[in-house]
This record gives C-alpha cells, structure tokens and sequence, in this order.
C-alpha cells in the first residue's frame, strides 16, 4: 500500500483547521491528534497516519480504503460505524486496546506488531487476516470468521472454536492453549 503522497500533513490537532474537504486522497499525517474527534463521512483513499492519536474518533459512515496506521493509537475506538463497503486497512505497530469490530468485513486486513487488549471482535469477517505479533490479551471473538486467519505470531489470545469458524486458520504449537482455555485443561510440556 506504499505510495508517494500527494500531500503531509504535520502536527494537526484539529482536522476542521487543516481542511472542510470530505474527500481526503494520498494524504500522509504525522504526529497529528485528532484524539475524541468526529471523523465521520470522510473518505480516507490512500492515506497513512504515523505517530497519530486517533483515540476515541468517531467513524459514522467514514471510508477508509487503502489506508495505512502507522506506530499511531486507536484506544477505543468503534470501528463498528465505519463504511466498509470498500475497504482495506493495515495497522502496524499501533495501539488498539478496547476497540470494537461488531459485524464489519475486514478480510485481509494485517495488524502487524499491534497491542489489541481487550479488543472485541463480534461477527466480523476476519478471513485472511494477518495477526503478526500481536497482543490479543482479553480480546474476545464471537461469531467471527477466522478461515485462513494467521495467528500464528499471536500471542495472548482466547479463541472459542465452537463459536467462531477457524477452517485453515494458523496457529503456533505453543499459543495453541489459547483456543482450549475453555475447557479448563491442564496443558502441559
């Protein structure tokens, strides 16, 4: 998804004072807060948010295609009003605690070396979904589809198999107690 930006934007705090465009393309953001903002129905094509605080920002009906977080923090946020019609999105080394997913198709979506505590993800299309690295400590899956889901970096995480569909999904030997916890098992090596 690396392409050369159109335009930086630097040190932002406000996005009503950077622009009133809806339509946001190949914009690159950099140590911006728009921490508690309202965001909603912004298209965001092609942009990437680096250093960002994006706690607490609200999605109704925001696009976000091609769209790129960078080392940037997510804490809370409801990802569940977002348009995802058309939608791709990568995280990498992002904070994401106690954000929700409820019933969005993230297929192919990579989290690559996220902290994702007490996430919740309920009937979400997770398929082909790259968890690298990531932190997925109290986070709960309902309902979700894992098929082809990668966790096999993963560490920390509770997956009930019997509620959630993980047909191929990937996971290392030495997590894999992660989807028995259930049970109450004693696991030993």
């Amino acid at each position: 998804m690396k392409t050369e930006k159109e335009h930086i934007l630097v040190n932002i705090n406000a996005l009503d004072k950077c622009f009133e465009n809806k339509y946001m393309e190949n914009i690159l953001f950099k140590d911006c807060d728009f921490s508690n903002q309202n965001l909603s129905s912004i298209s965001f094509i092609g942009c990437e948010f680096v250093n960002c605080n994006l706690s607490g920002v609200k999605l109704y009906d925001t696009r976000l295609n091609e769209v790129v977080f960078n080392e940037s923090k997510l804490v809370g946020v409801d990802f569940g009003l977002f348009n995802d019609f058309i939608c791709k999105m990568e995280f990498r080394r992002s904070i994401m605690d106690f954000s929700v997913f409820p019933k969005k198709k993230l297929a192919k979506t990579q989290f690559i070396e996220c902290s994702m505590k007490e996430c919740s993800f309920e009937e979400t299309d997770l398929s082909g979904v790259l968890f690298d690295k990531v932190d997925l400590e109290r986070t709960s899956f309902i309902g979700c589809n894992l098929s082809k889901a990668d966790f096999y970096t993963a560490y920390h995480y509770e997956i009930d198999a019997e509620a959630n569909l993980l047909t191929h999904a990937r996971f290392s030997l030495s997590e894999v107690k992660g989807l028995l916890s259930k049970y109450k098992l004693k696991i030993e090596e």
